[in-house]
């Protein structure tokens, strides 16, 4: 059975689960795996009802819940659509962030306002206390993973002729995080990429 813990391009995803389904080293099964499964873990898995069932004891037992996506690569399809969304969330949190602190706002209480408010979001809630302490250390997940992530679903989308628009915005966002020598820390330092646009300066 084959198992796929990353988010790569869909046409090699693809290809490599061809090959080991001829060479009898697989099942039609791709859920998507994180490198550190968590119980808050939310599995996609696409692939043929048998390897579904087969897998969803395990897979029960390491995550939240299993999403059963559809045939074969659409839990890679389902996972670029879901890491084009926290991407851009990610930069609006910081944005915002960095919008109410130039307003002369206390970002810890705009954090905790917005925290339960209409304008929250699983990735707010996540990053924006980083954001309030101007720490992105340790990472949830890496300026550089957001990086590849966007450039496997910047491909993905030319593939389909889909426009991305809100994509080609924050690329060039993550891309003076990683110049900058932040490859290695979480995603919520493009918050301080937008910090040094607006002249903000922790001293």
């Amino acid at each position: 059975m084959y198992f796929s813990r990353t988010s790569g391009d869909y046409g090699e995803e693809m290809g490599l689960g061809q090959y080991l389904l001829t060479q009898g080293l697989a099942r039609k099964l791709m859920p998507r795996i994180p490198a550190a499964p968590s119980r808050d873990t939310v599995f996609l898995a696409s692939g043929d009802a048998d390897s579904l069932a087969m897998a969803r004891p395990m897979l029960e037992q390491l995550g939240r819940t299993v999403k059963e996506v559809g045939p074969f690569g659409a839990g890679s399809k389902v996972k670029y659509v879901a890491n084009l969304l926290v991407s851009i969330y990610n930069v609006a949190t910081a944005e915002a962030m960095v919008l109410a602190a130039r307003a002369g706002l206390d970002p810890a209480l705009v954090f905790d306002v917005l925290y339960d408010s209409a304008a929250t979001s699983r990735i707010f809630q996540l990053r924006a206390p980083f954001m309030v302490e101007g720490v992105y250390e340790p990472p949830t997940a890496k300026v550089s993973m957001f990086v590849k992530d966007l450039d496997v679903i910047g491909s993905f989308a030319n593939s389909l002729s889909c426009p991305t628009p809100l994509l080609a915005a924050i690329r060039p966002i993550y891309a003076a995080a990683m110049a900058q020598g932040m490859a290695d820390l979480d995603g919520a330092a493009v918050h301080a990429v937008l910090e040094q646009m607006a002249g903000i300066s922790r001293g």
